[in-house]
């Protein structure tokens, strides 16, 4: 496992499976379909992560209902967010509906972008370093271009969509064949190098500021992936899951 992951992978395959299988790419009857709305799918990921916030000893503590305050001042409204009880460790989600727009759009990621950033400054700023372990989770059933997964790649945020398994997903769906079948060759390889890219493209926004520096004003760069690098984070991505696409076949048969 990476160094510090949160949530745990579980989480992210569990997401996964809720937008893949309950709001896949297809126009909703929305006089039939309650969930199948931008409001219906939020309620869904918080629905899930509250049912498992027990066994990962974390609670759900901001929803839209609970604004937090931004460095400039600004309330910023979070589609869900998790802390971990023992750590602190903090986890915001932001989830978009694919609705009548089915790309997602530069404004979608931006405006989480800017309000995840704003909620960091404001606790890094008051020496709040422990909750300011951010990590970043953007929820969509919206088409997304490769262009837009560099992006997320570039800023350690999990991407997850109906087209391909976050990368801490990989490694749990590993574990599980691992678990079904015994720790073979291909099982262990894909598990070591999904973790290795765990590492590269999830991050919390505390890992930006140096060592040493937690209570200054200086954030690095160092952790961030430029386009060159996220392109190959990309690439890496997209062949682990068609190898843990190959092994569930193999597995499972389907």
């Amino acid at each position: 496992m990476a160094s510090e992951v949160f949530p745990s992978p579980r989480i992210f395959l569990e997401l996964y499976k809720l937008v893949r299988q309950e709001f896949r790419y297809k126009q909703p009857d929305y006089s039939q379909s309650p969930q199948a709305t931008g409001t219906g799918l939020e309620k869904e990921v918080v629905k899930l992560l509250e049912r498992y916030s027990i066994r990962e000893d974390f609670h759900v503590h901001l929803t839209d209902r609970d604004p937090a305050p931004g460095f400039s001042g600004l309330l910023h409204k979070f589609d869900a967010g998790i802390k971990n009880k023992s750590t602190w460790n903090q986890c915001l989600f932001e989830v978009k509906y694919r609705g009548d727009e089915g790309n997602l759009a530069y404004e979608d990621i931006m405006k989480f972008h800017h309000a995840t950033f704003e909620y960091f400054l404001k606790l890094l700023t008051e020496h709040h370093w422990d909750e300011a372990n951010i990590f970043r989770s953007f929820v969509t059933t919206k088409r997304v271009s490769n262009a837009y997964r560099q992006f997320f790649y570039t800023w350690g945020i999990v991407l997850i969509d109906p087209e391909l398994l976050p990368i801490p997903g990989l490694v749990r769906i590993s574990e599980d064949f691992q678990k079904e079948i015994g720790p073979t060759d291909q099982i262990l390889s894909l598990i070591e190098q999904a973790n290795e890219l765990i590492e590269q493209a999830y991050f919390s926004l505390a890992q930006l500021v140096p060592e040493g520096q937690r209570y200054g004003n200086v954030l690095s760069l160092d952790k961030l992936n430029p386009a060159t690098e996220s392109e190959k984070i990309l690439d890496q991505h997209q062949f682990l899951y068609s190898e843990a696409k190959a092994l569930k076949k193999y597995v499972r048969g389907n």
